[in-house]
């Protein structure tokens, strides 16, 4: 029993293997199918269409047959050489010969090989355009030379641009670099000016808080000293009060004793103090002066007194 499933799993694998290799297979139109059996090529071609091969066994392969068929053996002649001269032409009566001598030059090849191309891929397909390299032109000896000169001077002039390109990078990273040291003069420059005004700053500062210190020592002097000079007022006044209150009142009534007031009681004397004398001992005479009667010694001061009288 075991041994028969083995058998019908090797079958199907076997199978599998022959369906895998796609024992049925397509040619396509326009072309002929090749068949190689252990790598050797057979004598049997097959036509446009599915055919059947065996698998593993066989190999097959399409060849394109139609450029063949339509353009006989001699197709390259038609479809390459003649093309070629003709796409040649094109070229040359499109370019000038300076272009296609020198300045092109470099370019007609992959022109070429676009242009072919893409013109056997509609006409001659299976034909396929792999390099193109062409030779320059043969010219009059007269013009090879005059080119030449140009293709030197044209050098010449390339030598000298990169010259100039180089000068100018040069320059540009000059220009940079200054322009990076003169960004970092200022960065430096701003740097300290802005040290110079913070230390102003606190110079300015410090100058208020010694001003500040200075006024309030002054004013602390000022305080002291007004204190103490008030001090010493109350004990002044203190020690004038004790004096003698007859001579306080004594320069009172004396700083009244001016001409005009003393004029004045004399006006108004007579009037209230009128007295009436009888008898022997009426007075023979009269004061004229005030200062007489209260006994004022003469060096004190009278205030209104003028010259002692």
């Amino acid at each position: 029993m075991a041994m028969g499933i083995d058998v019908v799993v090797a079958l199907v694998g076997v199978l599998l293997a022959l369906i895998s290799q796609k024992p049925l297979h397509r040619i396509e139109e326009g072309s002929v199918g090749v068949y190689w059996r252990g790598g050797r090529l057979l004598n049997v071609t097959s036509t446009p269409g599915y055919h059947l091969q065996w698998p593993i066994l066989t190999t097959h392969s399409n060849v394109q047959g139609r450029t063949v068929r339509n353009y006989s053996m001699r197709f390259e002649k038609l479809w390459i050489e003649d093309v070629t001269y003709h796409e040649i032409n094109l070229l040359c009566s499109k370019f000038s010969l300076d272009q296609v001598y020198i300045s092109h030059f470099d370019q007609l090849d992959e022109l070429l090989q676009a242009r072919m191309s893409a013109l056997l891929a509609v006409w001659a397909p299976g034909l396929d355009i792999i390099s193109i390299r062409l030779t320059k032109p043969h010219v009059p000896e007269a013009l090879r030379d005059t080119y030449e000169l140009i293709d030197q001077e044209k050098a010449k002039l390339l030598a000298q641009r990169n010259v100039v390109k180089q000068a100018e990078t040069d320059f540009r990273t000059a220009v940079l670099a200054s322009e990076k040291a003169a960004a970092l003069s200022l960065i430096h420059m701003e740097k300290l000016h802005e040290q110079v005004l913070a230390s102003q700053h606190i110079s300015r500062i410090q100058d208020q808080m010694t001003v500040s210190r200075a006024k309030e020592t002054a004013d602390a002097t000022f305080c002291t000293l007004n204190n103490n000079a008030r001090a010493k007022c109350v004990v002044a006044a203190h020690v004038d009060g004790n004096l003698d209150k007859a001579t306080l009142e004594t320069k009172s009534f004396l700083a009244k004793l001016t001409p005009a007031y003393l004029a004045y009681l004399r006006a108004t004397a007579g009037q209230t103090n009128i007295r009436y004398y009888f008898g022997a001992n009426i007075p023979q005479g009269f004061v004229d002066s005030a200062a007489d009667v209260v006994g004022v010694p003469d060096d004190l001061p009278v205030p209104g007194r003028r010259d002692g009288h």
